[in-house]
Formats: structure tokens, C-alpha cells, sequence
């Protein structure tokens, strides 16, 4: 398989396989070309699912980023610590359950992060919660004339003013040469495809053709960014011979901005609202030899489910406490099914308060301005256009006793904002836990 250039090369598959997790800002489940994106471009995430399987039902934790990081990289539901949206920013994760980093460098892994935190409380940085390895991350300087491409602070650019998004993908290979003769857990979390997409570079929005709309063209070209940091990962892959050593999952926080001009096709809304689109996102697995190629999985799954995979694929066990459960019976096609018979959702900010359930074909919601729950049903109408919760009131019966099971578990979600969450290393280069 073709990535930027290279051929395919096989080898045994050691007792621990490498694992690859891109986990992307704001990726909406209608922008990606294999899941039906017809007017922007993203040419390696595409191969990557080719290569392995597309999963079409995965659904974030949360519709925005730090509960939804948070979540995932716990195996825990947020709200279970009280961390319910970002409002409630600074919140701890738990320090008696291990990150999925942890979990990794426990395991025998070298574990490194590329990209963006924001979880935990200010003392719970990455290099904090399991990363032996973090590549730093700096700020151009405030009389740089870079700053006058958006209303924004500029965040894109580092001090040297290179494209961060560039430079994280000379990190990852890097990163992946360096540790090649050992497993390796790579945790790659860009800011792309997050606001203010104007940043990006000239040269990538040249490459998107026949987009009217000059937001969405500024998103595709920050989207094209972060496609080619992924087309170098799968090819350092390659380039070191270790392809079929490697699992690798790339999923998104939670749906795309409107306000970037995202699609969620066949969803509606997206990130910070109510609608399925802000929580249902493209999500694809890639193991050549161990995960068949070109397939597609349709059952319900969760982000919270891929810290119990990758412990799997180490051969390791999740704590006992976990919310997500072990996926790849079900990417390999081992398994039918749906990995979750019950996903809950509480998603509390200024100007929605949200309560949902996802079960089979059905979507159950109340927000704060709603006397009574709404029902969906997502096999008929994706979109959510009609609310059929009088048509079929045993259902809206059933979820709700579940939701409330579930939410009666919960610690009171009254938290206020806390701060920007555990600190990141500043600067160029890497930073170490031996630095510490």
C-alpha cells in the first residue's frame, strides 16, 4: 500500500504489538472521504480505512474536547469523576485509577505523546499521568505579524513560526524511528482540525478545489494537514518494517464546529450541541494480518472503548473499574454485535444541558427546555428531523429507567471551571519523565 512512497513489507508479529492512536480535534464524521465526504480531501485517513475496518456507529464520550479526552483516555465515563463539560475545566482525573498511558508503560511499552492535553487537573500533566515522552509545544511571539491571521490568539505556529501541525509529523516519525526495536505506544493528538482553521498554510488550501464556502475550504486545508502527519506515520511504519506489528485507531474527540463550516452527514449539529452529530464520529482500525481489510463494523462503540483494546492487544487486563470494553473480537469480526447494549450521555454548559441514550436503532434526549424526552429513530432518521417518543412510549420507558439507573451512580455534576487542565511541556523538542 502506497502512503507517500514505499512498499508494503511483512514480518512476524512480535509477542507485543506497536499501537498508533491518532485521536483528532474535532473531526466530524461527514468531512472524512471514506465515510461519505465528497468536496474535501483526506487521502491517507481513506487507505488507512481500506486497510483495516471503518467503524460507522462510534460515538465520542462527550460533544467536547477535555471530558471527551478525559473519558477516553480513563476508559471511564467523565461524569463518574464529575467532569460533565468543559465548563468544568481543571477537574482531576482519578489518582487511583491508571491512565491508558500508564496502563501502556506498565505493560512494557515506551509510551509518547504528540499534540494536545487538556485533561486533568493543572498538576496532571501528560508527562504526569503515564508519557515518557512528550514533544513540547511553544507559542510565536505576541509582535509576530502571524498574528494578525485570525481574530484568535494564534495557536497553529510555534516560536520558530513552523505549522505546528508540520512539525508534529516530523515528531512522530521521529518518534517512531527512534523506538522501533521496541513496542512503542504512540498517542498523536493534534489541534487540526480545531478553530481558527484560517491559520493554515497557503499551499494546503490550494489543494482543495470547488469548495465555494472559503471556511470550509480553510477546514479542508487544515483537515489536509493533519491527513498528510498521517500518511507519515503509516509510512514510517513501513519504512521500518513494522506495519503488521502495529495497531492503529484513529477516532475523533467529537463532532465537527459549525461554525468552521464541519459537516455531519447523515447527522445534525454538531460539537457543543444536542444532536447526534456532535457525538458520532469517524472512527477506523488498522492492523494488517490481524484486522481484515476493508471491512466495515456497524455496532455501537465508544472511545471509552479503546483503552480496554489497547491493553488487550498488549495482552494485559483492564483495571476492574472500566466503563469500555475490549473491541478487537469485534474488529477482527470474531464478533457480532454491538460492544455497548446502553450508551449514556450528560453533557451540562451555559446554553444546553443535555440527557441522552443510545440503544440499538434509538435516541433518547431531554435538555434543559424540554418538559418530556424526545425519541429518534436513527435506522429511518439520522438526522433527527422527527420525534417519535408518542408513537412508541415503551421505548422512551425502557431507555429512561436505564438513564436513570446509571445517572443515580454519578457524584453531583454543580463543579465549576478549574483551570486549562494538567500542563504541557513548553518549548521545541522533547521533554521526559526523567526530566521531571
Amino acid at each position: 500500500m502506497q502512503w507517500v512512497a514505499g512498499v508494503c513489507l511483512a514480518t512476524a508479529q512480535p509477542e507485543k504489538p506497536n499501537i498508533v492512536f491518532i485521536f483528532i480535534d474535532d473531526l466530524s464524521y461527514g468531512d472524512v472521504g471514506s465515510f461519505g465526504c465528497t468536496d474535501l480531501s483526506t487521502p491517507n485517513i481513506d487507505l488507512l480505512a481500506e486497510s483495516g475496518v471503518k467503524c460507522t456507529n462510534a460515538y465520542a464520550v462527550m460533544p467536547v474536547c477535555t471530558p471527551s479526552r478525559a473519558g477516553t483516555m480513563t476508559g471511564l465515563y467523565p461524569q463518574s469523576f464529575g467532569l460533565n463539560g468543559n465548563m468544568h475545566r481543571g477537574t482531576p482525573i482519578p489518582e487511583d485509577h491508571p491512565t491508558m498511558a500508564e496502563a501502556m508503560r506498565d505493560a512494557g511499552y515506551v509510551t509518547g505523546m504528540v499534540g494536545r492535553w487538556d485533561l486533568g487537573s493543572k498538576e496532571q500533566g501528560p508527562l504526569q499521568e503515564g508519557f515518557m515522552e512528550v514533544a513540547r509545544r511553544s507559542f510565536i511571539d505576541e509582535d509576530s505579524p502571524l498574528n494578525e491571521l485570525s481574530d484568535y490568539p494564534t495557536t497553529y505556529y510555534q516560536e520558530d513560526e513552523v505549522y505546528w501541525t508540520d512539525r508534529q509529523g516530523d515528531e512522530v516519525v521521529d518518534f517512531i524511528d527512534r523506538h522501533k526495536d521496541e513496542p512503542f505506544f504512540l498517542y498523536y493528538a493534534p489541534l487540526a482540525v480545531h478553530s481558527p482553521v484560517e491559520e493554515v498554510p497557503e499551499h494546503y488550501m490550494e489543494s482543495i478545489q470547488g469548495v465555494d464556502d472559503e471556511r470550509r475550504r480553510e477546514l479542508g486545508g487544515t483537515l489536509l494537514a493533519v491527513d498528510y502527519v498521517v500518511g507519515r506515520i503509516m509510512q514510517a511504519l513501513e519504512d521500518n518494517n513494522l506495519e503488521r506489528n502495529t495497531l492503529v485507531i484513529l477516532s475523533s474527540d467529537n463532532g465537527g464546529f459549525d461554525g468552521d463550516s464541519a459537516r455531519h452527514y447523515p447527522s445534525q449539529g454538531g460539537k457543543g450541541t444536542e444532536w447526534d452529530g456532535g457525538v458520532h464520529i469517524p472512527t477506523v482500525a488498522s492492523w494488517p494480518g490481524t484486522i481484515p481489510a476493508g471491512t466495515e463494523y456497524d455496532g455501537l462503540m465508544s472511545t471509552l472503548d479503546f483503552y480496554p483494546t489497547f491493553v488487550a492487544a498488549a495482552g494485559e487486563q483492564p483495571p476492574e473499574r472500566c466503563d469500555g470494553r475490549n473491541a478487537l473480537p469485534f474488529l477482527t469480526g470474531k464478533e457480532k454485535g454491538d460492544l455497548h447494549d446502553y450508551l449514556y450521555f450528560r453533557y451540562v454548559a451555559r446554553h444546553v444541558c443535555l440527557d441522552a441514550v443510545r440503544h440499538g436503532q434509538w435516541r433518547l434526549l431531554r435538555t434543559r427546555n424540554d418538559a418530556f424526552w424526545r425519541l429518534y429513530d436513527l435506522s429511518t432518521d439520522p438526522a433527527e428531523a422527527h420525534d417519535v417518543a408518542q408513537e412508541h412510549p415503551d421505548v422512551v420507558r425502557e431507555l429512561a429507567t436505564h438513564f436513570a439507573q446509571w445517572a443515580t451512580q454519578l457524584p453531583d455534576y454543580s463543579g465549576v471551571y478549574r483551570g486549562e487542565g494538567g500542563e504541557y511541556p513548553r518549548g521545541i523538542g522533547w521533554a521526559t519523565a526523567s526530566d521531571q
